[in-house]
Order: structure tokens, then C-alpha cells, then sequence
């Protein structure tokens, strides 16, 4: 054989197997594309769940923080509505920092636990839901949300909040939970 057909022969070779080569890198380029996509629907799916639970969580704790002044039937819903929360799904989507809050919150409500439907409300529940220490924990409740939620989506820049007082001796600003970074 010369040394042109052996020149010919390798470029029709290549040109026979470079159809096949496009199609091998198409083909994983395809299948890489296709698990991002489905990697991203599962985060958004994820993501839509943990806003659905931290907003029933927030509504939650704020009509506990009203509690005091509502009537037991709603009360009981609300402790009910909580320890659902604390002890099922919100558990298994929350960041640390919003499960630091929960924690806080449900062992401030001390002896306010989930009465059967019907219950009365104790007075000592009643005088803890109105404790300025319940508001606290629920704002502090909701900046861990809002913290949580930044970490994945922006909803407002943390260094615009204005102050929080909740008495003349507390003002809340961030989530207090959060990791302090040396």
C-alpha cells in the first residue's frame, strides 16, 4: 500500500466513525441535560414545600402569639396546628436555624400542649400566650423563615430590616439562631 492510501483510508475512516463519535457526545450531553433538569424540578418541588410549610408555620405561632385574647376553640386549633407542625413536615424541610426557633418557641409554651378539642385552656396557657416572650420567639420565628428562605431565594436584603421592639428591653433584628462566622 502507498503511502496515499494509507493517508485516504484513515481520513475515510474518520470520516466514517466521526457520525458516531457527534452521536456518543449528543447522546451523554442529552442524558446530562436531562438529569439537571429533573436535579432542579425536585429543588423547585422541595423549595415550594418548605414556603407552604413555613407560612402555615408562621400563621400558626402568630395566632398563638394572639392567643391569650382568643377564645379557647381557637387556642386548642392553634396548639394543635403547632405541635403538628413541630413534631411532622415542617421537620423534615427546615433549615437548623428555623428548627432552633421551633424549639425555642414550643419550650416557651411549656404546659400549653395539645388538648383534645372541646378542652378548656388553662390559665396558666393563657397568661403564657400573652407574654411578651411568645412575641419574641414568633418574630424570631419568622427571621430564621425569612434567613432559611434567603439561603435559596433573595426575598429582601437581611441589611435593610428595620428594628424590631418587642418590649423597651428587646430589639430583634436577625435571626438569632443563625451561625456566627468568625
Amino acid at each position: 500500500m502507498t503511502e496515499r492510501n494509507k493517508t485516504g483510508t484513515t481520513v475515510q475512516t474518520i470520516i466514517q466513525t466521526l457520525p458516531i463519535v457527534i452521536a456518543g457526545i449528543a447522546i451523554l450531553m442529552g442524558s446530562l441535560q436531562f438529569n439537571a433538569t429533573k436535579e432542579e424540578e425536585f429543588k423547585k418541588r422541595f423549595w415550594e414545600e418548605r414556603v407552604k410549610l413555613y407560612t402555615e408555620a408562621i400563621s400558626v405561632a402568630a395566632s398563638l402569639a394572639m392567643g391569650g385574647y382568643l377564645p379557647d376553640n381557637e387556642i386548642v386549633d392553634g396548639l394543635n396546628s403547632f405541635w403538628r407542625l413541630y413534631w411532622g413536615k415542617l421537620a423534615m424541610v427546615e433549615h437548623q436555624e428555623v428548627s432552633k426557633a421551633m424549639i425555642a418557641l414550643g419550650g416557651d409554651l411549656g404546659n400549653c400542649k395539645p388538648v383534645q378539642d372541646g378542652g378548656e385552656v388553662t390559665d396558666y396557657c393563657r397568661d403564657t400566650l400573652k407574654s411578651d416572650l411568645i412575641k419574641q420567639r414568633v418574630y424570631e420565628l419568622a427571621l430564621c423563615v425569612r434567613s432559611s428562605l434567603n439561603k435559596t431565594w433573595m426575598p429582601m436584603p437581611t441589611d435593610i430590616l428595620p428594628d424590631k421592639v418587642i418590649d423597651s428591653k428587646i430589639t430583634i433584628k436577625q435571626c438569632p439562631y443563625l451561625k456566627k462566622r468568625p
